[in-house]
């Protein structure tokens, strides 16, 4: 059974998409098991594999499905 990519707001009582996957121009696909993780995984990528580049969490949410 797949993972809902869905989150209840508590709120506002409606559902929000997660953003959990994205995929850098090199190739790699980066999924994360919440955005938290996703932020993370991808600035680590960023890191190791781009020059220590980093991104602000609402850019890789930007740029994330």
């Amino acid at each position: 059974m797949s993972r809902s990519r869905y989150r209840t707001s508590t709120a506002v009582g409606h559902r929000v998409r997660v953003k959990t996957r994205i995929q850098c121009p090199c190739g790699e696909t980066i999924v994360g098991k919440d955005e938290d993780d996703l932020v993370e995984l991808t600035n680590a990528h960023l890191k190791e594999q781009h020059d220590g580049r980093s991104y602000d969490r609402e850019m890789i949410l930007m740029m994330a499905t």
